[in-house]
């Protein structure tokens, strides 16, 4: 559970880099707007304080997030919580979504060089699987690993773990593309090199901290610095 096949392997690659994974919220997809409008609207029926919602609510594991927007509540409570704001993304939150200026043209340059294409995402499956669905990218990726509640685990660096082991990815040719700690953090402690996005959620002075190997301030950018690592 937590990885979605698509399509077999594309061959060998032309450039030193075999595969990317990209993290999805802030990387592919601008899904701001959306998750905190919805957010917002779980929020206001807890009684939960909706001043502190901001960009730092989209990348961590969403249990991590109610936690903060949440901390004297149960975990009952906040399962509730989750299960309303899901509901309510859903339903309309995820239309709100556009893919970032560049990434479908840069998706299909990766395609046209037979580099296998991976998600690796804290966002749930089916919220991701509709997504993609609906932008008609989701045969681009060889597979997807999003987070599930069958899942022990829900952090980053063992999705992306899973991922590697179920697809034998070759970590010394792969590289992440995420806009967030959790993802550089987590392709690190896999022995995979990262490039940052600056462009999404996570903020430059986190990501800088963080220590990624390159840093992009768009997703035209990418190009030039996959030919390089």
């Amino acid at each position: 559970m937590g990885i979605h096949y698509t399509v077999n392997s594309f061959g060998d690659a032309k450039l030193r880099i075999h595969s990317v994974v990209f993290d999805l919220d802030g990387t592919l997809f601008d899904t701001k707007s959306g998750i905190l409008q919805c957010l917002r609207a779980a929020a206001d029926r807890f009684g939960v304080d909706t001043s502190i919602l901001s960009d730092w609510v989209i990348g961590p594991p969403a249990e991590e997030s109610a936690k903060r927007l949440m901390p004297g509540r149960s975990d009952a409570v906040r399962n509730e919580f989750l299960a309303a704001y899901r509901n309510e993304y859903s339903r309309n939150g995820w239309l709100q979504s556009t893919p970032y200026p560049g990434i479908l043209s840069l998706i299909h340059w990766l395609r046209d060089h037979r580099i296998q294409i991976f998600i690796c995402t804290s966002k749930r499956m089916d919220l991701t699987l509709k997504l993609l669905r609906h932008f008609q990218v989701e045969e681009n990726f060889v597979a997807i690993a999003a987070d599930d509640p069958s899942l022990k685990s829900h952090d980053k660096k063992d999705l992306l773990e899973n991922l590697i082991a179920e697809q034998r990815i070759d970590v010394s040719r792969c590289v992440m593309i995420g806009d967030s700690t959790y993802d550089v953090e987590g392709a690190h402690a896999t022995g995979m090199k990262v490039i940052a996005a600056l462009y999404g959620y996570g903020t430059r002075e986190e990501l800088i901290g963080s220590g990624p190997d390159a840093m992009c301030e768009s997703p035209s950018e990418l190009r030039r610095i996959l030919d390089t690592l």
